[in-house]
């Protein structure tokens, strides 16, 4: 006795292109970390189920300081120009500082004027 046995068979050709794909992707992903690890000279060490964990906050905190460091640098002027203007504007508004320059201001005027004779 004969049996005819028919089954059939269908390849997804856009499933298998994107499983290619996402698996390349990947792969180069992995290979760019590790070559950008090694120029940074980051290590890692494995946890207890294998996976690799790398320590970046030593990176991290020596980049900061690096930019603050620089930052001050270049605003260092900026700021203390700004310093000095609130301190100013802050002193001419006291009443100290009004009546010493009511005090001094006619001694100033009178040289003024005698320099001009």
């Amino acid at each position: 006795m004969e049996h005819v046995v028919q089954f059939g068979i269908n390849i997804d050709d856009d499933a298998i292109r994107k499983a290619i794909e996402g698996s390349a992707k990947r792969q180069i992903i992995d290979e760019l970390k590790a070559e950008v690890r090694d120029y940074l000279g980051i290590t890692g060490k494995r946890d207890y189920y294998g996976n690799m964990r790398f320590e970046y906050k030593h990176l991290v905190d020596d980049i900061k300081r690096e930019l603050e460091a620089e930052l001050k640098d270049r605003m260092k002027d900026q700021i203390f120009g700004e310093l000095v203007e609130k301190m100013s504007k802050s002193t001419v508004r006291q009443k100290w500082f009004k009546e010493a320059m009511l005090k001094v201001l006619p001694d100033i005027m009178e040289d003024a004027v005698g320099e001009e004779r």
